[in-house]
């Protein structure tokens, strides 16, 4: 590969969108790196041009008007929709269902910040009560889907103090 190589991050940069976005692009066989683990963007720009679906793209989606280029928000939703099945039989059996104490041990936060999340919109499989969380069922993946597009969603509008008070900083990628 040329001496111009880009790491991943580098790369989301160069292309406009998120790391997320790359890595499934290499998980997926839609561009190449080397065995370095670094991208030569010309070749990864080629290929990923040869093959995505135009009719999936993100260039695509803008142009209708209904995604915004710098966000794989919409490729993970059309995951979502095709693969359902294969998430559910993939979802470890001990985190198919989940109480607010076990996400908040997961994501380590506090109970208090999983029921602002049930507050702020994260499905949940059976209601609980609201002010101790004693009883909600969550659905390990459901949440975690939740978490990132959340985060990105509020990212993008530039929503920083929501981003803060719902302890989703981390959710997000730096590109």
């Amino acid at each position: 590969m040329p001496a111009d190589t880009l790491s991943r991050r580098a790369y989301a940069k160069h292309r406009g969108c998120m790391e997320s976005a790359v890595r499934k692009a290499i998980a997926r066989g839609r561009i190449t790196v080397a065995p370095d683990g670094r991208i030569d963007p010309e070749t990864a720009d080629r290929e990923w041009g040869e093959r995505t679906d135009p009719a999936r793209s993100h260039k695509a989606s803008e142009a209708a008007g209904r995604i915004s280029a710098r966000s794989d928000f919409g490729e993970g939703i059309r995951w979502n929709l095709k693969n359902w099945r294969i998430e559910l039989k993939e979802c470890e059996p001990e985190r198919a269902a989940e109480t607010v104490e076990g996400i908040a041990d997961v994501h380590k936060v506090s109970p208090e910040v999983v029921l602002d999340w049930l507050r702020a919109g994260l499905p949940y499989a059976r209601t609980g009560d609201w002010d101790t969380g004693e009883g909600f069922v969550l659905q390990y993946h459901w949440t975690w889907s939740w978490l990132q597009s959340t985060a990105t969603t509020l990212q993008l509008n530039g929503e920083q103090a929501l981003l803060r008070r719902l302890r989703l900083n981390s959710y997000i990628e730096v590109g």
